[in-house]
């Protein structure tokens, strides 16, 4: 849209006809000006018509409150019907697509309120009307639709190409056992069902043989069932035990799979492929470490005796090892070192301190630092004619004149002169003359001297010394 119209070009800004009797012009009307007045009245009905577009009317001459009818239209589009006790941050017309609502400056609470604008051609999961919520979450965040009438809400989540994944069920329950669903849950009366005509574990898997005798080989029990070897001296390895204890053999799925339970709880497993049974696997954990990955829970003791590593961690190139001194009751030292692949090594070293003292890391220091004061914290112009600025903000200023009268600081104190001194440059002769001056402004001072000699204020050159901040 364009300024406001300027005002024409005469004393106070209005036209006059001009007198011929008293020599009066009249107000002289420019091209540019008419041409100003023209391009702004064709801009305003641009945006007038904008209007009249968007309440999807068409200008009528004749008419004189169209500009009200489409204003009131435009805001019936935008709103809707009020909720009754609801508030939310935006109201949802028949125009708004769900898939547009995404992103940090869509988050919020939209409510729509008619079934009719809830189209499933706009992306909402049913035609109902309801509350969306837009939530930031991974990528352009997810949304959930509650409709009024309904005790279920409707999910779905952006995915990395910025588009929506299909609007799935939080909260639906299935009442059979016949639905292929992946995301509902299962009635209350179905469990109960299922409680009350569950299957015994013996009608499913029934046992093949109930002792393994001191010749049996695992490496033979190629069908499902459970087995128990009551004897820890008939559990060889020589016939594939895993360790030579009594426990129980379970095999599953139809006999390519094996696990085994010793008597005091440790558990293997293996399964059978590529024409042959593949090596124990312990799978219990118990007292163990698993090298994936583990919680201990108490001290882990790292006896490396006379030898400095204790720890190896790898890398991509090279690896850390852990070091301390085997003699360390005499020398202190913890060392990390690095070996790259060609066997070079770089050592980070950490020294025996006194006692009651620490290692100082750098930012602890660089933080310490910042409470004393170093020769970066000054700025100063060391010259004949000079000053130094402090860090508590004080600053010094001193130079020479050579006559009296008002001078010029170096640079002006930012805040207020305190006080400037003078004293004399040259030697005394047969009489005296006394150097002064005093604080004129925060940029000026008066300097002056006086002689034993003479009456009234004399030239005579002289240094001074100001003190401001």
């Amino acid at each position: 849209m364009k300024d406001l119209l300027k005002k024409i070009n005469s004393n106070d800004g209005n036209f006059h006809n001009g007198n011929p009797a008293t020599g009066e012009q009249g107000t002289r009307v420019t091209a540019e000006w008419l041409n100003d007045n023209q391009n702004t009245l064709i801009s305003y009905g641009e945006e007038l018509n904008y209007v009249l577009t968007q309440a999807k009317l068409s200008p009528i001459p004749s008419k004189k409150t169209q500009l009200y009818e489409a204003i009131v239209n435009v805001i019936k589009a935008i709103t809707g019907t009020p909720f009754q006790n609801f508030s939310a941050t935006s109201s949802l017309n028949n125009m708004t697509n769900l898939n547009d609502l995404k992103g940090t400056g869509k988050y919020g609470v939209y409510s729509q309120s008619s079934n009719s604008n809830a189209l499933t051609a706009l992306n909402y999961p049913e035609q109902k009307a309801g509350t969306l919520f837009v939530l930031p979450s991974a990528y352009q965040g997810i949304q959930l639709y509650v409709p009024f009438d309904n005790q279920i809400i409707y999910i779905r989540r952006t995915n990395q190409a910025s588009g929506f994944e299909n609007w799935r069920i939080i909260g639906e329950v299935i009442d059979n056992l016949n639905s292929d669903s992946k995301t509902a849950g299962l009635s209350a009366r179905q469990g109960k069902l299922l409680n009350e005509n569950k299957a015994e574990k013996t009608e499913v898997m029934p046992l093949q043989r109930t002792s393994l005798s001191a010749t049996d080989d695992l490496n033979d029990f190629r069908q499902n069932g459970i087995f128990a070897q009551t004897t820890s001296a008939r559990a060889s390895i020589e016939r594939n035990y895993p360790e030579a204890v009594a426990g129980v053999l379970e095999v599953l799925y139809n006999g390519n799979f094996q696990r085994y339970t010793t008597f005091n709880s440790v558990c293997y497993q293996r399964d059978y492929r590529s024409g042959k049974w593949q090596d124990w696997r312990r799978v219990d954990s118990l007292g163990k470490v698993d090298r994936t990955g583990d919680t201990i829970n108490g001290l882990l003791r790292i006896n490396a005796q006379s030898g400095w590593s204790l720890l190896r961690l790898g890398t991509n190139q090279g690896y850390w090892d852990l070091e301390v001194n085997p003699n360390s009751e005499s020398d202190r030292r913890l060392n990390l070192k690095y070996t790259n692949d060609s066997g070079s090594s770089t050592y980070i070293r950490f020294p025996a301190t006194r006692v009651e003292q620490n290692i100082a890391y750098q930012s602890w220091v660089t933080e310490q630092a910042k409470n004393y004061v170093n020769k970066d914290d000054f700025t100063q112009n060391l010259s004949g004619t000079g000053w130094c600025k402090l860090p508590n903000g004080l600053i010094l200023q001193w130079g020479q004149v050579s006559d009296a009268g008002n001078k010029s600081f170096p640079i002006a104190f930012p805040n207020v002169a305190l006080i400037v001194l003078a004293t004399n440059i040259n030697r005394q002769g047969d009489r005296v003359d006394n150097s002064f001056a005093y604080v004129v402004d925060k940029a000026t001072f008066y300097y002056g001297a006086k002689s034993s000699a003479f009456n009234g204020v004399t030239g005579s050159a002289g240094a001074f010394l100001a003190i401001g901040y």
